[in-house]
């Protein structure tokens, strides 16, 4: 403990009510430390104990001798020395900040500076607004001041009345909304970053810093957040790049990959940037401004496939390598700012400037801005929104093969359940984002609009009610990758369970069926109303049946029984009466 701390400690004390030992008593609790050590060691040299001699000599010759002792003589003249560098600029902490420091310096024993000193040095720290607006209510101090200005800061953030926002210009923002959603996925766009290294370079590896609990718990939460968005991934490249982490102002950490290394092996490109000065000259005239900041801007650039392994990182938890453009890359910048040409260059200086992840938009009258600000978020839009026609890239596979106790299931139970299983698959992905489903069964469009449900369907849509997708009905002859196998003759040798059998053999089963005096009538009725006969369906002019899964129905033919025995027979390679049987009634009543 500091020997002016412990004066202070002492003088607070009620010590003019207490008798002459029970100061000394106090004051001898209160040593630490050096101060401590010192007292024992004097009170030995003299061969007595600490309390005996701290009793002779009194409190406060005791107070002084440590005074004397410990005290810095220059200590005052430091404090002063630092207030004054304190008003030579405004300082860049908060304005609590700044009180608390002016506060510690000014209770330095000794400080020799005037009341119109320290009021001056303190308005010059503190932040500008709050001098303009309090400096001619006429305080004669600092601290009287300093308080007035931190409740007019906390009246700001608890009382200030919002920004106002024209109305047009709040419906713009209010119907662009949805570019506010966090960025996920590869971005499929022409502009892509490549890494040119020099000749000969030798691929630079970094090492694993030691971290403290908090920055682990941080570099796994950013691994996990990084993967499930589809920006990086694991690999075992030679390159390996150091990760830091950087205290924020709020406690919080950043994640810093140091690519030093890399970037000197790097051929540097020569995109420039735009001069920051040149482009606020765009603006002269205009009175109406919105600034737009990119959220991950650089990770909006996909990284080329042939340069993905050079930008990996190495952690405790293994090596990955970035699917998109990382920051800290040196022609990282040059490459944002070639695609930010690229999407507003119809509009560049006319209302509007870009530079990096930063966009200024600018006019002279409201009306006029919200059209600008319109075009601007439209080619964000257009350019996020890229979901549709050729940009869209298969990630991930599943099927999925149905149970024998589901293959009794009517066709639209069957539809539903593979609906289901598909959000079920990928729902740690998909749940709290929006979604499209195509689907070749129409069907599923009015899932919701169904009467009475049974309880296994009650259950799939309340499932599928967890989510936020739209369902698009994509008819099947563009679904060719869906329906390859079932809706091309020459492919049903693919599916061993499946007997196969030509196009007249089709035609002769369709054109039997409705002089058939058991299926002919139901025919009939499936031609008038599909759900009007229940566990049974028509397509394609054949009849299907569900009660030992989806099997077509045969006329009572002799004729069309012998061929398809025949086929099956010969086909199979002489099986044997049980097998073929077997083999026939899979597909066949």
């Amino acid at each position: 403990m500091r020997v002016s701390s412990a004066i202070a400690r002492s003088s607070s004390s009620p010590a003019r009510f207490l008798e002459k030992q029970t100061k000394v008593v106090t004051v001898l609790g209160l040593l630490e430390g050096p101060t401590l050590k010192w007292a024992t060691s004097t009170s030995s040299s003299l061969q007595q104990s600490m309390e005996d001699w701290a009793f002779g000599l009194g409190v406060d010759r005791v107070l002084q001798a440590m005074e004397d002792r410990f005290a810095d003589k220059e200590r005052a003249r430091k404090a002063a020395d630092m207030i004054a560098r304190l008003g030579q600029q405004q300082y860049s902490g908060t304005l609590q900040a700044v009180f608390a420091e002016f506060e510690q310096l000014t209770s330095t024993p000794g400080l020799v500076m005037s009341p119109d000193d320290l009021l001056t040095n303190f308005c010059k720290a503190a932040p500008e607004k709050f001098v303009v607006a309090l400096y001619s209510v006429g305080h004669k101090g600092w601290r009287s001041f300093g308080r007035a200005a931190l409740e007019m800061e906390a009246k700001l953030h608890t009382d200030a009345p919002p920004v106002f926002c024209p109305p047009e210009i709040q419906q713009v923002v209010d119907q662009y909304a949805d570019l506010m959603q966090e960025p996920f996925g590869l971005p499929n766009r022409p502009t892509k970053h490549h890494i040119e290294l020099l000749p000969g370079a030798v691929p630079p590896k970094g090492r694993i810093y030691r971290m403290f609990p908090a920055e682990l718990e941080e570099l796994r939460k950013q691994l996990e957040t990084l993967t499930s968005k589809g920006w990086i991934r694991p690999n075992t490249s030679e390159f390996g790049a150091p990760v830091l982490f950087v205290p924020k102002g709020n406690g919080e950490f950043r994640m810093y990959i140091d690519y030093r290394g890399l970037n000197k092996i790097t051929r540097k490109s020569t995109e420039p940037l735009p001069r920051i000065d040149d482009l606020l000259d765009m603006v002269q005239g205009c009175t109406v401004f919105s600034k737009v900041d990119l959220k991950f801007g650089h990770h909006q650039i996909e990284m080329a496939e042939e340069d993905v392994y050079k930008t990996a990182f190495k952690t405790m938890y293994g090596t990955y390598e970035f699917l998109v453009m990382p920051f800290g890359l040196c022609n990282a910048p040059g490459s944002f700012q070639t695609e930010m040409y690229r999407i507003f260059r119809p509009y560049l200086d006319k209302f509007m400037v870009v530079y990096l992840d930063d966009i200024l938009v600018f006019s002279k009258t409201v009306r006029e801005h919200a059209e600008h600000l319109a075009l601007v978020l439209q080619s964000l839009r257009d350019i996020l929104q890229q979901d549709d026609g050729n940009s869209l890239r298969p990630v991930e596979f599943m099927s999925k093969k149905i149970k024998t106790q589901k293959l009794q299931d009517s066709t639209y139970e069957k539809e539903l359940y593979a609906l289901v299983c598909g959000p079920k698959h990928w729902k740690h992905f998909l749940l709290g984002r929006h979604f499209k489903i195509f689907s070749d069964h129409s069907t599923l469009q009015w899932m919701k609009s169904q009467g009475e449900l049974n309880d296994k369907l009650t259950w799939y849509i309340q499932f599928i009610d967890m989510f936020d997708f739209e369902l698009k009905h994509k008819k099947g002859c563009y679904n060719k990758v869906a329906d390859a196998l079932s809706r091309r003759p020459d492919s049903f040798a693919l599916i061993s369970s499946t007997h196969s059998f030509g196009e007249e053999t089709r035609q002769t089963i369709a054109r039997l069926l409705p002089q058939d005096e058991t299926f002919e009538p139901i025919v009939r009725n499936l031609q008038a109303d599909p759900n009007s006969e229940p566990g049974y369906a028509l397509s394609s002019d054949l009849l299907y049946t569900c009660s030992r899964g989806e099997e077509r129905l045969i006329p009572q033919d002799q004729r069309l029984r012998t061929l398809l025995m025949s086929e099956c027979h010969n086909a199979r390679g002489h099986f044997g009466f049980l097998k073929s049987y077997a083999a026939l009634s899979q597909r066949f009543f």
